[in-house]
């Protein structure tokens, strides 16, 4: 099936129309607005609301919208081709719902949470699946990007507890698929964390980590095997000494290749296929050039290479200068424009539906990039969970969503439609689950 493409797109933005030329593949940048790739192969087409142009559908859409093809006079011809493939994509992303931790509730919650996601509810009568629970809130590591590495102080720096763990997870594990033991602190810090490991597999919960590794002690590795940990992510962004502190300050490569290739050899040797090891690479201008190097690396010892682009102040001269990446493929910004690539105005922030962040004081964030208390929604040691998800202040973040315009309300979420900051990278982390899980 094929359609006749024009040389140029033709469109009209902010009173003036730009011409761009209409190359397969290619995005095509209109002050806020940028196209997904378009195929001559797959022409699935739809009507963006600030431009006299067709777009393909985002990848997410549903099996029934894909299926079908909008001619340029509005005809549908059925696209079985498109639909199968939708529904090969969708049962590998949400296969785990009938996995180990399967139960009637949690799958009505689950199909309850995604629809209510889709619709942009403001009250919802569905519970979160998935969470992150933060159980320490320091680091050793000086990462110059990151808020706990440059030593803000966003709340006052502790260890959660064994015992309020269980009394925070005990108020949503019946409706959750997964739990994150991780946000801006290592985990492995924190002495407890197996025992939280432990007490999550209990609940049947698929269990996940992020660590930098640079705390190693040799019995960690048996330890992380046998306590039934499904994934661990670890930042891994150089081969070299000098490349990875680059970014990494303080940090040993050294020890960190240590800890990775001793959790494979426990794997090995105690015959197991968990926790998956994920090599979580943030490309930036100091690294890019080991990028296939740590591919390799990440092959040689079973993990899975996951690229990821660094997150840093674009229209900062000096940041830009210093971070962003020479090659332009590797980097969600655009080097042009100086802005985000493949703005998407329309997406939705599944963090308010699906993924909130339980803090180690066990205050309630809205999404894991929100660092200071000052902005949580609530608090587990004031409410219940059930009380904070559909607070005044839940409510109002999801109605600035779903109207996409900022609110009078003093609420942190203005500021991701007031930067027009919500991309397709910030958009695939809210779905990053559903391409690790249980493979």
């Amino acid at each position: 099936m094929s359609i006749d493409i024009p040389d140029h797109f033709h469109i009209p933005v902010s009173g003036r129309t730009i011409s761009y030329p209409a190359e397969p593949g290619t995005e095509y940048n209109v002050d806020n607005c940028i196209t997904t790739p378009f195929s001559h192969k797959n022409p699935i087409i739809r009507k963006h609301s600030d431009a006299s142009l067709y777009f393909p559908p985002a990848p997410c859409e549903t099996p029934f919208r894909n299926a079908f093809f909008h001619g340029r006079y509005g005809r549908c011809r059925v696209n079985p081709g498109a639909h199968i493939a939708y529904l090969k994509r969708y049962w590998r992303r949400n296969r785990f719902v009938f996995g180990s931790g399967f139960t009637v509730r949690r799958f009505l919650n689950f199909m309850l949470a995604e629809r209510e996601s889709k619709w942009m509810s403001v009250k919802v009568h569905s519970r979160p699946w998935d969470m992150f629970i933060d159980p320490i809130n320091s680091c050793p590591l000086k990462c110059p990007l990151c808020a706990t590495g440059m030593r803000l102080h966003g709340r006052k720096q502790m260890m959660l507890s064994l015992d309020k763990y269980r009394r925070y997870l005990d108020q949503v594990a019946p409706w959750l698929y997964r739990v994150r033991l991780f946000n801006y602190g290592e985990p492995l810090l924190n002495p407890a964390v197996f025992d939280m490991i432990a007490y999550a597999k209990s609940k049947k919960l698929i269990v996940q980590i992020n660590s930098n590794l640079n705390i190693w002690r040799d019995e960690f590795a048996d330890r992380l095997v046998t306590s039934g940990l499904d994934t661990l992510i670890i930042a891994f962004d150089g081969l070299s000494q000098e490349t990875y502190s680059a970014y990494r300050i303080e940090g040993d490569v050294a020890k960190v290749k240590h800890a990775v290739e001793a959790v494979a050899a426990a794997k090995k040797r105690l015959a197991s296929n968990s926790p998956e090891l994920i090599l979580q690479f943030l490309m930036q201008k100091k690294n890019e050039h080991e990028y296939d190097g740590v591919k390799a690396y990440a092959e040689r010892i079973g993990a899975v290479f996951s690229p990821q682009p660094l997150t840093f102040d674009i229209t900062d001269a000096a940041q830009r200068t210093e971070w962003l990446p020479d090659d332009n493929a590797k980097s969600h910004y655009n080097r042009e424009l100086y802005s985000r690539k493949k703005l998407r105005p329309e997406t939705r922030c599944g963090f308010l539906w699906n993924l909130p962040v339980i803090n180690v004081d066990g205050g309630i964030s809205p999404c894991c990039h929100v660092f200071f208390g000052s902005t949580d929604f609530g608090s587990l040691e004031q409410d219940s969970f059930k009380t904070i998800w559909n607070n005044a202040a839940f409510r109002e973040a999801r109605r600035i969503q779903r109207k996409r315009r900022t609110s009078d309300a003093a609420i942190v979420c203005n500021r991701c439609i007031n930067e027009a900051a919500f991309t397709d990278a910030q958009f695939d982390l809210t779905n990053e689950y559903r391409s690790n899980l249980l493979r």
